[in-house]
């Protein structure tokens, strides 16, 4: 800056005046800045005295009122300010500079489009100019004021042309000399400090080539200085290698085309291995079983080389694309391999008709349970390759899509709105298991013509994965029949992991391990993107192979703790660069939603919000953009910035199932310009949620008035688990939940006038778990007017803690999610039933109250009260303490004064032996009034 202000200071009034102006200006605009570059300057000479000062002005502002935004302000030596402006026109791009020389004007403004806004030149290429220059980007004000020359820094070997004379071919003279810098892009960007180094602020993570596009309504969260600092010293990147190293190949395997038939040769190393008694063997899968049973034994590498190709021959035609094998090495110990079958020998082809050459492949890669920031921090290689990818002009397109919003925190649903373009029904039951619908989806693509491959790093003798989101029983007959109705082909090899697994003695690789999953020496994930490629390789060599639709979920990411996808950044940074020169598909990386269950999202409100805000990323090759045409890439840069759901991604997708018009694909999904002013009141998601627009919803206090909330949601989840229950529900050994506290409350309005109120639940844990403590998040919907009641709703709760723990101890027939129990303490006995419903009605510690009912001679019924703050809130409830016996009750809500209940009366219920239900809550309406409810309850017939 204080070079800025000497060089300024030299300068004649006028020309001061003049770049004072323009900086001004410049800082105005900075939000649209396309990008800023910052040449050598020279000082400019000349008179003192300049009459036409205000003429210059008043000239520039009038371009800045025609909608132009500053791009670039240049000066060389001759005299002269250059500034580069920018305009939209329809779906054009304007261009142009203005050039104020001492004491003339000289005004030049090159159009890119006629009047009219159409294009007046051939274009060299389908990109629009703004693609072509989507790189030239503006640093980070840090790094232009770092940056910004002295007057001692003056180059006079500068010539700047309009910004529209650029193209691919001929670069301008300013182009080249940014060329030639000493300090390159990525030079600059490894000096910029990152999350390792800095914690008093946040990390800006985005790619840093859009800052042409500006937000619309929805406008992105920002996380607080403390979320950010608590990511960094859980996260910090420090990914963990395998052990032991990778040993070699046992074998390898080569496809000889001749004709129209194919054959496997096997070569295997003999530096590796040692000949003897069935020292080799191959394990395959049995179709039978789903086991990896089926055993080969040879003695020596030619036994070997001579079957192997045989046994594959034969796994092939059952679906299966790989075999496990073993020998001994030279060192006396196992050495071990995981040989996919070479995909040039199972693809499909068309051998009567070529491929249609706007065809694409369609390549999905989904990895479970990845925030977008997440991404960011565990994966900085791949964010680099992206970057490299996005700010080079030559390289294939990048987007990143950064108001990406999850439709629900859980799998399940997301990867049905993936599938279908739809939430599934609501329903009351939340968490049956119905199918995710991948028939629709692989279904079109399987009907246009496409080859299908679904694969995922899951076992099915783990129930997760295909078993669950096929909805199917248990059981791999069920499994292998299912797969013929959705149109799969294969699941590429999909089943060793259940092999890999069993390494670490798991069937499941959601709790651990906690950094990395490898096989002889190489991470379980490098397998699965090492087959996608050589698929589509071998798809490019094939002109006759069918175009691949491939589906790959990886649960490298859905782990305890969140490191253990820092794994995956070494192999992914170079799977990205490979993608990127897939001529004839389109890549699309990303996750369904956050983290769930890492100590970050169930302690951190940064966490939460972490849960709801995936990563998606879109990789666009060249060939592949022309294909799609201008618009298509338009709407994608331009979408990168707008509020969007899976849902826009599902039609994104199914317009690329039959062949690209020679004017461009179908304007659906992402390949449409999307409202500037969608917020997420205006999409449908799943509850709870967390929008990533900022402000969509606000923090607000947790006071005792809040605690008419907190009771209603607990009290139905109650509800929920006396009606699961079976026999005397007080002694079961799922605990009626008693709150200790609730915190992170945070209100929204919906379109339909409804308050929607969320907050966690913290209650006690059992000494199942290994923690103090569960957290239940709950949505309550309520309805505010003239009425005293204000019909309290629980739209949704979900269960941030980890609820598996207590499979060992949960009631038969009691949903897990709801249950926290201990060992052993589900036998109490019946005498002091009423002091065991005192104590199992203390809430918030808030002692409970009970009474009798006035015409129960049993005195078996209580209505029980809990009053909090300075009667500010209020709970009911009624519990029976008979062993043997249901009771009919109603209960009257009369002389409401002050208050807000949180349902109408009379209420009438059926209270089984042994049980407490809850009834409503209530809280005042004015705080610092007094407020007060009649509430009797009557004994009725039963």
């Amino acid at each position: 800056m204080r070079g800025i202000t000497r060089y300024i200071w030299r300068l004649s009034p006028t020309k001061s005046l003049i770049t004072v102006f323009l900086l001004a200006m410049l800082f105005l605009n900075w939000s649209n800045l396309m990008y800023y570059e910052n040449l050598p300057w020279k000082p400019l000479t000349g008179k003192d005295e300049d009459p036409n000062t205000s003429e210059y002005i008043e000239q520039f502002k009038s371009f800045i009122r025609k909608g132009f935004t500053v791009v670039k302000i240049i000066e060389s030596r001759e005299n002269r300010v250059i500034i580069q402006l920018i305009k939209r026109r329809k779906d054009k791009l304007q261009a142009g500079s203005i050039q104020y020389e001492n004491p003339d004007i000289k005004l030049d403004v090159n159009a890119l489009g006629d009047k009219d806004g159409h294009s007046t030149k051939q274009p060299h290429t389908v990109q629009s100019d703004w693609q072509a220059h989507r790189n030239d980007q503006s640093n980070s004000m840090d790094e232009i004021e770092a940056k910004i020359p002295t007057s001692d820094d003056v180059s006079d070997k500068l010539d700047v042309h309009p910004l529209g004379d650029k193209s691919p071919t001929m670069q301008s003279d300013w182009q080249a000399h940014r060329n030639d810098q000493s300090n390159s892009m990525d030079e600059i960007e490894a000096k910029i400090p990152t999350s390792d180094d800095v914690t008093d602020r946040c990390p800006n993570n985005t790619l840093g080539h859009v800052d042409m596009i500006s937000y619309g309504r929805c406008k992105p969260h920002q996380p607080t200085i403390e979320g950010c600092k608590e990511a960094h010293r859980l996260y910090y990147y420090d990914p963990k290698p395998c052990d032991p190293t990778f040993q070699g190949d046992i074998c390898t395997l080569s496809v000889h085309i001749k004709n129209v038939s194919r054959m496997l040769r096997a070569r295997c190393n003999r530096s590796l291995c040692l000949e003897g008694r069935r020292h080799f063997s191959v394990k395959m899968l049995n179709p039978d079983t789903g086991m990896h049973d089926m055993i080969r034994s040879y003695s020596t590498f030619k036994q070997l080389e001579l079957r192997l190709p045989s046994i594959l021959k034969s796994n092939h035609a059952e679906k299966n694309n790989y075999v496990f094998l073993q020998c001994k090495g030279k060192d006396n110990l196992p050495k071990f391999q995981l040989l996919p079958i070479d995909p040039r020998y199972t693809l499909q082809e068309n051998k009567a008709t070529p491929r249609h050459k706007n065809r694409l492949n369609v390549n999905i890669v989904l990895i479970d349970s990845v925030a977008r920031d997440h991404f960011y921090r565990s994966l900085p290689k791949t964010i680099q390759t992206f970057k490299r990818l996005a700010k080079t002009p030559t390289s294939p397109m990048v987007f990143d899509f950064e108001l990406f919003q999850a439709v629900e925190g859980h799998t399940a649903e997301n990867t049905h709105a993936l599938f279908t373009g739809s939430l599934f029904p609501p329903t009351e039951d939340r968490d049956a298991i119905r199918p995710v619908g991948m028939e629709k989806f692989f279904g079109t693509f399987k009907r246009a013509g496409y080859q299908t491959m679904w694969q995922e790093d899951l076992c099915w003798e783990g129930q997760w994965g295909l078993t669950i989101d096929l909805a199917i029983p248990f059981s791999w007959s069920a499994l292998v029949s299912k797969l013929k109705d959705v149109f799969i082909d294969h699941t590429g090899i999909t089943h060793s992991s259940c092999e890999i697994l069993k390494t670490y003695n798991l069937i499941s690789p959601f709790e651990k391990p906690k950094d990395k999953i490898c096989y002889n020496g190489k991470y379980q994930h490098t397998y699965f993107l090492d087959y996608i490629e050589a698929n589509l390789q071998a798809i490019s060599q094939n002109a006759n192979a069918l175009p691949l639709l491939s589906y790959t979920m990886l649960s490298v990411a859905h782990d305890m703790h969140g490191r253990r996808i820092q794994s995956m950044d070494q192999d992914l940074s170079r799977f990205v660069e490979r993608m990127s020169k897939e001529s004839c598909t389109l890549t699309v990386v990303l996750a369904d939603h956050g983290n769930t269950y890492t100590s970050y999202t169930v302690t951190s409100q940064e966490g939460k919000f972490e849960m709801f805000h995936p990563s998606l990323f879109m990789i666009v090759p060249h060939e592949v953009g022309k294909l799609l045409g201008t618009k298509a890439l338009e709407a994608l840069y331009e979408n990168q910035r707008r509020l969007l759901t899976i849902i826009d991604l599902h039609h994104s997708l199914m317009a690329l199932a039959v062949p690209i018009s020679p004017k461009g694909v179908e304007a659906r999904g992402l390949f449409r310009r999307l409202p500037s002013n969608r917020t997420c009141s205006d999409v449908e998601l799943r509850t709870p949620n967390m929008c990533v627009c900022e402000g969509w919803d606000s923090p607000t206090t947790n006071d005792t008035l809040k605690l008419a909330y907190a009771e209603f949601a607990t009290g139905e989840l109650n509800n929920m688990l006396m009606k699961q229950g079976r026999g005397l529900p007080l002694f079961r050994s799922c605990q009626r939940l008693q709150p200790s506290r609730f915190e992170n409350v945070r209100v929204r309005n919906k379109n339909t006038g409804e308050l929607v109120t969320s907050m966690d639940l913290v209650v006690p844990a059992g000494d199942s778990s290994t923690k103090k403590e569960d957290i239940f998040h709950v949505e309550i919907e309520s309805k505010h007017s003239d009425k005293d009641s204000i019909n309290m709703k629980l739209s949704h709760y979900e269960r941030l803690t980890p609820y598996g723990v207590y499979s060992t101890c949960a009631d038969k027939g009691v949903n897990k999610k709801l249950c926290v129990c201990s060992k052993g303490k589900n036998h109490m006995k019946r005498k002091g039933l009423k002091l065991l419903v005192n104590k199992q009605s203390k809430h918030f510690h808030s002692k409970a109250m009970g009474k009798v009912l006035d015409d129960d001679e049993s005195e078996c019924l209580l209505l029980i009260r809990r009053i909090h703050g300075k009667m500010d809130a209020r709970a009911y409830e009624i519990a029976n303490t008979c062993a043997d016996q249901s009771r009919s009750v109603e209960v009257t809500i009369s002389d409401v004064y002050n208050m807000k209940i949180s349902r109408d009366g009379p209420i009438n219920v059926v209270v089984p032996p042994g049980s407490i239900v809850f009834l409503f809550s209530a809280m005042k309406q004015v705080q610092y009034y007094k407020g007060d409810v009649k509430v009797e309850a009557y004994l009725k017939d039963y």
